[in-house]
């Protein structure tokens, strides 16, 4: 199992930098540290998580963007599934979401897309955040929301 499981990371390693060699641009990872401690499923789920290698996959990324000269940037965890990818709303009860299985359907614009997608596009966006500061728009949407913009 070990030896597919690095298999596939390689593949999917490799795959993610030669898109972003097509696209010009940096890949962007969840910080996923310490999520095996804060998982709380039932217990085949949790199997399941702490059998599949996140750090690796990261590991191998960063290992192959090194060098390519590809910039692989972290962004905190927190919220990606939770917020609109389209307005940037977070439903507004702690522990809530807008997110029902596989859909995310925001209720503030009424945006619906697979939840997956969803969270993808905002660590995407959270990643154009970090690597160019000089977007401001989505910055100023997010301020106060997530805690790569702490209220000061």
């Amino acid at each position: 199992e070990s030896k597919f499981q690095k298999w596939v990371n390689h593949n999917i390693s490799k795959q993610l930098i030669e898109e972003a060699q097509k696209l010009n641009s940096a890949i962007a990872f969840e910080d996923l540290s310490g999520i095996r401690l804060r998982t709380k499923v039932r217990k085949k789920i949790r199997t399941e998580i702490n059998r599949w290698a996140f750090y690796q996959l990261r590991l191998f990324t960063e290992y192959k963007a090194n060098i390519a000269g590809i910039d692989v940037i972290l962004v905190d965890p927190r919220y990606t599934s939770q917020t609109c990818s389209r307005c940037h709303h977070i439903y507004p009860k702690k522990g809530k979401s807008y997110r029902n299985g596989k859909l995310f359907k925001c209720g503030f614009c009424s945006f619906e897309h697979d939840s997956d997608i969803n969270g993808a596009t905002n660590i995407a966006q959270l990643g154009a955040v970090v690597n160019q500061p000089g977007i401001s728009v989505y910055a100023c949407q997010l301020e106060g929301q997530l805690t790569l913009f702490p209220d000061t």
